[in-house]
């Protein structure tokens, strides 16, 4: 009869002990996918305030001293300024057809010149 008690008041235990346990996992997952959740929807914040900052132009000015005034989302590869600088010079005797062919170069504001291959890591707005 004791022993009964006993084994009785021992599984009692365990099983009182395993319901702790699981509860105390349950509890620790929803608080874990919270915090997941959290940080999803931080990221996508911050991602959507970057979008929103809008970047400052990019000045130009050509070799006949005239000066532009870029989004920077229309020239932030070498590609697209490229075809804006051909587009700026479509109409200019004598200097257009040599930088259709491209033949110039770009300075940046310290006068250096910018490479084509470095273009995307230099200019910035």
């Amino acid at each position: 009869m004791e022993q009964e008690r006993r084994e009785r008041e021992k599984k009692e235990k365990e099983e009182k002990a395993e319901k702790e346990a699981r509860e105390k996992a349950e509890k620790e997952a929803k608080e874990k996918e919270k915090k997941e959740k959290e940080e999803a929807e931080r990221k996508k914040e911050e991602e959507e305030a970057k979008k929103k900052i809008k970047k400052k132009p990019l000045k130009f000015r050509d070799a006949v001293g005239r000066k532009f005034s870029f989004p920077f989302e229309y020239c932030d590869t070498w590609e697209k300024m490229e075809r804006l600088i051909k587009q700026a010079f479509k109409h200019v005797e004598v200097i257009g057809v040599h930088v259709e062919e491209g033949h110039y170069d770009l300075h940046g504001p310290n006068g250096e010149i910018i490479l084509p291959d470095f273009w995307d890591a230099v200019v910035e707005p």
